[in-house]
C-alpha cells in the first residue's frame, strides 16, 4: 500500500497546481491529496504519513494547532524558469503592475523577479483595494491572478502559480525512503529549465544582455551547486553554491580546467567516459559532497556536461571553534601560475619568490591592499618541501585581540571534577611542518609581538594555562600594507621581532605602475563576473568608459578591478555600460577632477543635454527664451570650451552638438 502525502494550501490555485506538479512526479510512488487549510480537521491529518503546507502562512492559518508528533515540512516554492522569458518580450524601462491577491505577496514576487536580473522593468504591485489603476501602464505579470488585472491592460504575462522547489522535493523523497534515482531525475528535469533559458540566451536573444543575467540569476539562486563544462573540461558557467561546496574562491575560474581545481582532492574525471555518473569528494569542511555528471547538447548540438554538486545532508554540523572562525584556510589553494601579470617586473618578483619557496627561511610581503600579497604567500608554500602539510592563514587585521592569545597559542582548561582537561591547539599546533601566514602582522598587539618572539626563536608554544613547551616547526609567511619598519622607529613594532620575520622579503608593486595589467586583469575578471568567456571591455564599456578605466590609477589595485567588474555584471541591462555606470565614488572622483563651469556654461550644458544635435542658432533663442541676450560668437566661443574638456562634441555641418559622457557626469 502507498503512503500518503496531504498537501495543505490557503487558496485553491496553489492546491491545484502544487497538486499537479507533485502527482506528476511522485505518483508512482505516493498517493497525495490536497486540502485548503480551512477544510483541514485533525481527523484528517491523522489519516497522512506526511503534511506538506504551501507556506509559513498556511501552518498559521490552521484552526487548531498541531500535535507534537505530527510530521510536516514547509514547502519552497519557485517560478516555473521556462515562463521567465516571457517577461523578456517586454520593452526595457515600462511600469509592469504585478498583480497578485495582496499587497505583501505583490512586493515578494517583484523582488524575486529582481533577484532574478530583471532590474530593467519598473514593477508596480496592483492588488485588491490598492486604488484605482494608472491608465498609462499597458503591461501586467501576474501569478495566476489574471482576473485581479486591471481590464484596460492588453498585455498579460500569466507565470502561472509557483512550483515547488527541489529542495523541497528531494525532502519529500529523503522521508519517504523512496529511491534514490528518483533525484537524480528531478535534478535533470530541474535544471533543463535553466538550460532553455540558456539556449535562449545564445540564440533567439543573442544581443539582449539582460537575458544572460537573468541565466546567471537562476543558476546563483539555486541551492544545487552547478557548473557547466565543454567537452575539454573547461569551465564556461559555475554558480556560487558549486564554488562554495568545493571550495573554489581562489583565482579565475571561468575558461579554466575543472580538473586542474580537483586535483587538490586527488580527483579527476574522464568527462566523455565517466558521463551520467556519480562520485563522492570530502571538502576542505570535511563535509561529503556528490558530484553527478550530465552530459547535455548546446544549441549547436556540440556536447558539454553539466555537474551538480549537493551536500549530504545526513551529516553532523560540528561546532566551530573561535580559531577556526579566525581561519581563513587550511590549505593552499593558488600557485604562481595563478599570479597573473605581463609586467616584466612582477615576473621578476614571481621568479624571486620561485627561489624564496625552495628555502625555509621567514618571508616578509609588503605592499598595497589588492596586489597579491596573499596569492604569493599561497604559492610559497605549494612550492615548497611543507606543500603536503596545512597552509593555515591569519588575518590580524580581522582578528578581535581579547581572543587572539588563547587562539594563537592554545590553553588547557582543568575541568571542575578533575577529569582530563579540556585541550585546545591553537594555531601554530594546527600549522605543524606546514606554513602559517599571518596576514597584516602591522596590527599584531605588542604583548603577541612578544609571545611570537619567543616561539620564532625558542621553536616551542606553551598554551594559555599550561607549564609545558610544545615543540613545533612552522616557516612564517608575514605580510602588511604599512611600513613596517617606520612602526619599528616609533616603537610600535620590535625591532628583533622585525628582522626575524624579514630574512628575505618581497614587495608587490601596485598595478598603476603596471598599466599593461590592467586590460590583462579586466579580461580575466570580467569573464568571471559575468559568467561569460565572450565578456570583453570592447564588447560591454563605451570607448569613454573604456579609456577611463584604462587611465584610472586604482588605488584598490586587483581587488579594485574585480569588484568594479562584480559591479558591472549586477547592472548592466542592456547596450553599453557608460561613464554614469560608475559607482557613485569613482563618479565623485571624477568630478573633482573636472574644470568647474560657470553659470552660463552650465546651462548651455543642459541646453545641450536636453536637446541633441542643436545648433549655435537655436541655443541663442532657447537662452534668450530664459532672459539671457548673447551674440551667436559668445555662444560659439561657449561652445569651443565645452569642447576643449570633452564635455561636447561638435558635429560637422548641420550635425549640431551633442554632450559626452562626461559631460553628462557633470550635470
Amino acid at each position: 500500500m502507498k503512503q500518503k502525502l496531504l498537501i495543505a494550501t490557503i487558496n485553491s490555485s496553489a492546491k491545484n497546481g502544487m497538486k499537479s506538479y507533485l502527482t506528476s512526479i511522485l505518483s508512482c510512488y505516493l498517493d497525495i491529496d490536497a486540502y485548503l487549510v480551512k477544510q483541514i480537521t485533525p481527523e484528517i491529518l491523522k489519516k497522512y504519513d506526511l503534511i506538506l503546507f504551501s507556506s509559513e502562512s498556511a501552518v498559521d492559518s490552521l484552526m487548531f494547532p498541531l500535535e507534537s508528533d505530527m510530521k510536516y515540512l514547509i514547502s519552497n516554492r519557485t517560478f516555473n524558469h521556462t515562463y521567465l522569458n516571457k517577461i523578456l518580450m517586454l520593452p526595457p524601462g515600462v511600469s509592469v503592475y504585478l498583480v497578485n491577491d495582496s499587497r505583501q505577496s505583490s512586493e515578494i514576487v517583484i523582488e524575486h523577479l529582481k533577484l532574478f536580473g530583471l532590474s530593467q522593468y519598473n514593477f508596480i504591485p496592483y492588488y485588491p483595494g490598492c486604488g484605482e489603476p494608472d491608465f498609462n501602464i499597458q503591461y501586467a505579470v501576474t501569478m495566476g491572478e489574471t482576473k485581479l488585472v486591471p481590464s484596460h491592460i492588453n498585455t498579460v504575462i500569466d507565470m502561472g502559480n509557483r512550483i515547488v522547489d527541489i529542495s523541497t522535493i528531494i525532502e519529500i523523497i529523503a522521508y519517504f525512503n523512496l529511491p534514490f534515482s528518483l533525484v537524480n531525475e528531478i535534478t535533470k528535469n530541474y535544471i533543463n529549465h535553466i538550460v532553455q533559458v540558456l539556449k535562449l540566451t545564445n540564440s533567439q536573444l543573442n544581443e539582449a544582455m539582460n537575458t544572460k543575467i537573468l541565466t546567471q540569476g537562476i543558476v546563483n539562486n539555486v541551492s544545487t551547486g552547478l557548473c557547466l563544462i565543454d567537452k575539454n573540461g573547461y569551465i564556461k558557467l559555475v554558480n556560487q553554491s558549486f564554488i562554495n561546496m568545493l571550495g573554489l574562491h581562489g583565482g579565475h575560474l571561468v575558461d579554466t580546467g575543472l580538473n586542474v581545481h580537483l586535483q587538490k582532492y586527488n580527483l579527476s574525471f574522464d568527462w566523455k567516459t565517466q558521463k551520467n555518473s556519480s562520485f563522492f569528494l570530502k571538502n576542505l569542511e570535511n563535509e561529503i559532497i556528490k558530484l553527478t555528471i550530465q552530459e547535455i547538447e548546446d544549441n549547436k548540438q556540440e556536447s558539454q556536461f553539466l555537474i551538480h554538486s549537493d551536500i549530504d545532508a545526513s551529516q553532523d554540523k560540528k561546532s566551530v571553534s573561535p580559531v577556526q572562525n579566525m581561519i581563513n584556510k587550511y590549505t593552499a589553494e593558488l600557485t604562481f601560475k595563478d599570479y597573473i601579470t605581463i609586467d616584466n617586473r612582477s615576473k621578476e618578483l614571481i621568479e624571486t619568490a620561485k627561489r624564496i619557496s625552495l628555502t625555509d627561511f621567514p618571508v616578509f610581503i609588503q605592499g598595497e591592499n589588492g596586489t597579491g600579497k596573499s596569492v604569493l604567500a599561497q604559492a610559497i608554500h605549494n612550492n615548497s618541501r611543507r606543500s603536503q602539510y596545512h597552509f593555515i592563514s591569519v588575518n590580524l587585521s580581522a582578528t578581535t585581540h581579547d581572543i587572539l592569545e588563547s587562539e594563537f597559542l592554545g590553553y588547557e582548561r582543568k575541568s571542575e571534577n578533575n577529569e582530563t582537561p579540556e585541550e585546545n591547539p591553537g594555531i601554530f599546533e594546527l600549522a605543524n611542518k606546514g606554513t602559517l601566514y599571518l596576514e597584516g602582522i602591522h596590527d599584531l598587539t605588542y604583548d603577541m609581538q612578544c609571545a611570537l618572539e619567543r616561539i620564532i626563536e625558542k621553536k616551542v608554544v606553551r598554551r594559555v594555562g599550561s607549564y609545558r613547551d610544545i615543540p613545533v616547526d612552522v616557516r612564517i609567511i608575514t605580510s602588511s600594507s604599512e611600513d613596517l619598519y617606520s612602526k619599528v622607529a616609533s616603537g610600535q613594532f620590535r625591532e628583533d621581532l622585525f628582522y626575524n620575520l624579514n630574512i628575505v622579503s618581497l614587495e608587490t608593486i601596485p598595478i598603476r605602475n603596471r598599466r599593461a595589467d590592467i586590460p590583462f586583469h579586466f579580461h580575466n575578471s570580467l569573464k568571471n563576473a559575468f559568467n561569460n568567456s565572450n565578456a570583453t571591455l570592447e564588447s560591454l564599456c563605451s570607448d569613454s568608459l573604456r579609456n577611463f578605466l584604462m587611465s584610472y590609477s586604482w588605488p584598490g589595485n586587483v581587488k579594485e578591478i574585480n569588484n568594479l567588474c562584480k559591479y558591472f555584471s549586477c547592472i548592466r541591462i542592456h547596450d553599453k555600460l557608460i561613464m554614469k555606470d560608475l559607482p557613485r565614488y569613482l563618479q565623485n572622483q571624477l568630478k573633482d577632477g573636472q574644470v568647474k563651469l560657470s553659470a552660463l556654461e552650465n546651462r548651455v550644458l543642459n541646453i545641450i543635454s536636453q536637446n541633441p544635435k542643436i545648433g549655435r542658432t537655436k541655443i541663442q533663442q532657447l537662452l534668450a527664451a530664459q532672459g539671457t541676450e548673447i551674440t551667436e560668437g559668445k555662444v560659439r566661443g561657449l561652445l569651443q570650451s565645452l569642447s576643449d574638456i570633452n564635455f561636447i562634441k561638435t558635429n560637422r555641418t548641420k550635425g549640431g552638438c551633442e554632450i559626452t559622457e562626461e559631460g553628462e557626469l557633470n550635470l
